[in-house]
């Protein structure tokens, strides 16, 4: 719930709310905006690019290529150095739903 990871945002942080939420109104506690100093911020996840990606998919198979890392998200340390090295990230991702081989 909103209220959940207002309690748990650090001082100063940013809350990013990801999609849509449920029409009806909710019951929110403000007073974390004010004492921690926090940011709410929207975005959309998808519109009509996810029907063109799994297109290309399907038309380019050795797409997959473009992942030059998949990391376990044990390691969000390792995740964030991968994907500053430019010189060999390409897209660093984590596979939580399997035990993700490192390449």
């Amino acid at each position: 719930s909103v209220n959940a990871v207002l309690r748990a945002v650090r001082p100063a942080g940013v809350i990013v709310q990801v999609g849509m939420m449920p029409a009806e109104p909710r019951p929110v506690d403000l007073s974390p905006f004010i004492s921690k100093e926090v940011r709410y911020v929207g975005t959309f996840r998808f519109a009509d690019e996810i029907d063109g990606a799994l297109k290309l998919l399907a038309e380019r198979p050795g797409i997959e290529g473009v992942i030059t890392h998949e990391l376990p998200p044990e390691d969000p340390a390792a995740l964030f150095a991968a994907a500053r090295d430019a010189e060999t990230s390409g897209k660093v991702i984590t596979a939580p739903w399997k035990d993700a081989p490192v390449r």
